[in-house]
Parts: structure tokens; C-alpha cells; sequence
């Protein structure tokens, strides 16, 4: 198992890789049925998301993404879509932009 600290939702967020098993156990991140929620730090919480991406990168064999809250993700390419949308909500969030949060919140579609 390798363990990587994951700041932002909480300063004591952690991921969790089991490669044997092609398996990432992401705690409260990267849910498929709730938008990221920052009860700690902005920044840390992108940073993490950031870290999401590398790992996603570098652990090719990872294909379960297990999450606290939400669905199994089952393949690469559901991984790297809540990746990639969690990230663009944070950032829109730090933007400060009311009408591009907004544009977000009506148009993010969460799969289920």
C-alpha cells in the first residue's frame, strides 16, 4: 500500500494505493454524487487534486477509484473525468466568478 497526504477537503485527507490490486482509495475526493466541498484550504485542496492527476499518471494498472461518498469509478477514464471536473470547480471557485460557478453548478453532470 502507499499512502500520500490529500490537504484540502481536511488537513488530514489521505489517499491510499493498493497497485496489487489496481485499486485507489480516495477518502472524501473525487465523488461522483457531490461537488468537492473545502472545509480546510482552497489552495491545498487544487494542489491535492493536482497530486490526483500525477498518481493517476504515474500508476497505469489503477482502474478502481473507491471514494467515501458516491459510486465506484471502474475504469481509467471515469477516474480522470471527476478529476478533471473537481479541478475545474475549485479553480472556478477561486476565480471568485459568480457567473461561471453558476454556469458550473447548472451544468455539471454527476454520474450515478
Amino acid at each position: 500500500m502507499i499512502f500520500y497526504l490529500a490537504p484540502g477537503h481536511v488537513t488530514d485527507g489521505l489517499f491510499i494505493l493498493i497497485p496489487s490490486k489496481n485499486c485507489w482509495i480516495a477518502g472524501d475526493y473525487l465523488s461522483n454524487i457531490e461537488i468537492p466541498f473545502v472545509d480546510d484550504n482552497l489552495n491545498d485542496y487544487i494542489l491535492t487534486l493536482t497530486k490526483a492527476q500525477s498518481i493517476l499518471d504515474q500508476y497505469k494498472e489503477i482502474t478502481i477509484l473507491i471514494t467515501g461518498h458516491g459510486d465506484l469509478a471502474v475504469s481509467r477514464m471515469e477516474i480522470q473525468n471527476r478529476i478533471t471536473n473537481d479541478s475545474f470547480y475549485l479553480k472556478s471557485l477561486g476565480n471568485k466568478d459568480d457567473e461561471k460557478v453558476d454556469h458550473l453548478i447548472k451544468n455539471t453532470v454527476f454520474t450515478q
